[in-house]
């Protein structure tokens, strides 16, 4: 077969009765992605879809952002985003998709440098639209798909 489904690194993925909840899929038929994301993500059936809103990088304690950096409001982001998933029944093991709202698409490589640590193998897919005005003036808003199968 022209397309091949990559295995998620063991640990990065949660099973059920030895099925995967999602594969990786990649093709050398369409273009690799430039960033640091799948080129498409194929949910198995019957999995529950959790819809992370839009993410910014508030201090939950402050209800203000973390601060103007892109990089603390990216981890930020990433830690708020935990806790909803985590009050969901999942993690970010199970996120099958993000959208990345930048302000400046100048952040890019910076944003990129957090991914490839929440996702240090094989990403999320991901889209992203940049010149973007952001509620209290955030550098970046994140939204996220996850899978679970409870």
């Amino acid at each position: 077969s022209e397309m091949c489904i990559r295995d998620r690194i063991e640990g990065k993925i949660q099973e059920t009765e030895n099925n995967r909840l999602f594969d990786v899929i990649e093709t050398p038929n369409a273009p690799s992605s430039p960033g640091v994301d799948a080129q498409a993500i194929k949910v198995h059936p019957g999995l529950h879809q959790i819809y992370v809103s839009g993410q910014i990088g508030i201090d939950v304690t402050t209800g203000q952002l973390i601060s103007d950096d892109v990089i603390e409001q990216t981890q930020q982001i990433f830690r708020n985003a935990e806790a909803i998933l985590k009050a969901a029944g999942a993690g970010l093991e199970n996120v099958v998709k993000i959208t990345l709202y930048l302000r400046d698409l100048e952040d890019i490589s910076l944003v990129n440098s957090q991914f490839t640590k929440y996702f240090p193998t094989e990403q999320p897919s991901r889209s992203m639209l940049s010149g973007i005005v952001l509620p209290k003036n955030a550098r970046l808003e994140l939204d996220f798909i996850a899978v679970n199968d409870h």
